[in-house]
């Protein structure tokens, strides 16, 4: 066996260790968010038990949205760390969707949090967020669609 031989050997088993720890790696962050997933979903059940009748539904419907907006974006993230495991391909679109979630799920905190606020400049704040986010939802929606349009990763 001459060097060169020897030498692609070793960096062929490199490889497959490193691979194997990468692989394990993603597999332990799938399963923390799945432990994160499973308690928020918990956590909005009792958020609902314990809430129920004492605040307005609409309040309750908030609390628990927000909850079940996080529990998605885990999910999406559990999805990206599946696919990335299966065919070691790091995509953009689930990264995009979490981002799109995450700025729904503001928009939706702040629409409920206006009722309380009086006006003047923590209304303008809001309203300038809203915006900024509105503008953001509307940029990832568009980078989402054209990525569709471009096909699978494979192709690009």
């Amino acid at each position: 066996m001459g060097s060169s031989e020897g030498v692609r050997l070793g960096r062929g088993r490199a490889d497959r260790l490193l691979g194997l720890v990468e692989d394990g790696l993603y597999a332990l962050s799938g399963v923390f968010l799945a432990g994160g997933a499973l308690t928020l979903f918990v956590s909005a059940a009792l958020e609902i038990a314990r809430t129920l009748g004492r605040v307005p539904a609409a309040g309750l419907v908030v609390i628990v949205l927000d909850r079940l907006l996080l529990v998605f974006m885990l999910a999406e993230l559990m999805h990206t760390v599946r696919v990335s495991i299966r065919y070691h391909v790091l995509a953009p679109e689930p990264f995009l969707i979490v981002g799109l979630i995450a700025a729904i799920r503001r928009v939706l905190v702040i629409s409920a949090e206006v009722a309380t606020v009086k006006g003047g400049t923590e209304f303008e704040r809001m309203l300038a967020e809203v915006g900024v986010l509105s503008a953001f939802i509307l940029a990832v929606g568009v980078t989402l669609l054209l990525l569709k349009k471009a096909g699978p990763l494979e192709r690009r």
